[in-house]
């Protein structure tokens, strides 16, 4: 939301990659399971990914996890910043976020949003 989506930048590991360039404070990205069953929060501990922010300043995410489409998330989500800091510049970090820290343990998981809390530069 309040940002452009780009799936064809180059990422860390791979191919496929996500980048998204917020055009206003509080944009973010939301990955959400559609069909079938959701995630088994008792099957994983952590939410583990790479990030990294635009060329000139770090950013600040919050992250959060949710139930279904329709719910809140389950806390008001957990910033990068206590996970070894916010991303970086032009390089990438690496996260792995406890789903208890985002009361996700064990419960049924549909989505995760990633939220720019500050002013818009792209993350990746």
């Amino acid at each position: 939301w309040n940002g452009q989506v780009n799936t064809s930048s180059v990422n860390q590991f791979g191919n496929n990659s996500i980048s998204l360039t917020p055009t206003s404070s509080d944009s973010g990205l939301y990955l959400r399971k559609t069909g079938g069953s959701s995630i088994d929060g008792n099957n994983f501990e952590y939410l583990e990914f790479s990030m990294k922010s635009g060329p000139s300043t770090p950013l600040n995410i919050r992250v959060s996890a949710y139930g279904s489409n329709t719910n809140p998330p389950f806390t008001t989500g957990v910033p990068l910043s206590n996970y070894g800091g916010n991303p970086p510049t032009n390089t990438y970090k690496t996260y792995k976020i406890p789903l208890a820290d985002m009361g996700a343990a064990g419960k049924a998981i549909y989505g995760f949003s990633f939220q720019e809390l500050s002013d818009p530069y792209a993350i990746f």
